[in-house]
């Protein structure tokens, strides 16, 4: 099939290309997280405002 160094090069660009996906699904995630923190805590400010205005 390969070269060993071929096949050695393939097998490292694979892993790098692998780690690089994992790093961007985990900056997602943590982006996601965070998007929804922030709607949470939006929507207990909002139920808390009428209680504040009265």
């Amino acid at each position: 099939m390969f070269g060993f160094t071929d096949y050695a090069e393939y097998r490292r660009n694979e892993r790098e290309l692998d780690q690089r996906n994992e790093r961007a699904r985990m900056a997602r995630e943590q982006k996601d997280a965070a998007r929804r923190q922030a709607a949470a805590r939006r929507t207990a400010e909002r139920e808390k405002a009428p209680l504040r205005t009265r």
